[in-house]
């Protein structure tokens, strides 16, 4: 008995020693550990966007276990990451809810499509333009039977790219509602909770609602503008869609002082998720009497 209790103790020391050599018991590295698997598996094995990436990890790893019960913060954490994805996808893809929501029936396929479509990296602009740009050009040059030589035909090409008529702005790309009344009436809002690094006026705010800002405002605060924006979007003042218009258009830097870094979707999405839970205190409190009294403006 006495060797069996000695050898058991020398068992417990050395897995000790390992995980303390190995940082097992390290909570930081197992967590570092464990978006590094999750990042390998999703976004370089499965193509998920970066952005989900982050999103999905943060809010599957919001309750961290204690004690005995690592099932029930699974199941927890599990309930969380799938509200949240079903938030995000009504907030920010209306495109996807149109196409898939558009359907008689919604089958566990269907599913599967809408899923993969939801988690692909974005498409930008950009390159859907040149990729509209491109079979436009083949489309013409397969219909024309003309025996070419090489340089001649990569100055046709050259020709066709630069007298392609480019596709028109959005004129509206916020889906704004906002008079010019409740324009003003906000920017008392934006200026009262100093939610920029310059004070606001109703002219700047105007020309930020159409996505041509006179000068580029730096964030005090990214969850005071998501607090602001996701009010507006929840009175359908605004488009559900203005996480990703915001991203797009380049229009408030990062606080970051040191880079010039211009606020992304993902910087948005992170900061919705921080306030979606918290009371409307302080400055979020000052916010909310705005908005609730922006429609008699």
């Amino acid at each position: 008995m006495e060797i069996v209790f000695f050898v058991t103790l020398l068992l417990i020391a050395l897995l000790l020693g390992y995980a303390k050599v190995n940082g097992l018991d390290n909570g930081l590295f197992l967590l570092y550990r464990k978006a590094y698997r999750q990042y390998r598996k999703e976004v370089i094995g499965g193509g998920k966007s970066y952005q989900r990436f982050v999103t999905d990890f943060y809010n599957a790893n919001l309750f961290l276990p204690v004690a005995n019960d690592s099932k029930a913060v699974a199941r927890l954490n599990e309930s969380n990451k799938n509200f949240h994805i079903v938030m995000e996808f009504l907030q920010t893809r209306s495109d996807l809810v149109t196409s898939y929501f558009g359907l008689a029936h919604f089958t566990f396929e269907d599913f599967k499509k809408l899923d993969k479509d939801f988690n692909a990296p974005p498409v930008l602009a950009e390159e859907q333009e040149l990729s509209i740009v491109e079979e436009k050009i083949i489309e013409r040059t397969t219909n024309e039977v003309v025996d070419l030589s090489v340089d001649e035909e990569n100055e046709r090409v050259e020709e066709k790219v630069e007298t392609y008529i480019p596709i028109a702005e959005t004129v509206n790309p916020f889906e704004s509602t906002l008079t010019d009344g409740q324009i003003e009436y906000l920017v008392d809002c934006i200026n009262e909770v100093k939610m920029f690094n310059t004070s606001v006026t109703p002219e700047e705010l105007k020309a930020i609602f159409i996505c041509k800002p006179k000068t580029i405002l730096r964030s005090n605060n990214n969850r005071l503008i998501a607090f602001f924006f996701s009010g507006l979007s929840d009175r359908s003042l605004i488009t559900l869609n203005w996480q990703s218009v915001i991203a797009n258009y380049h229009l408030f830097l990062s606080k970051d002082k040191n880079r010039e870094k211009y606020i992304n979707q993902s910087d948005l999405s992170s900061a919705t998720n921080h306030i979606r839970d918290i009371g409307a205190d302080g400055k979020y409190a000052i916010i909310d009497n705005y908005l609730k009294q922006v429609k008699k403006h």
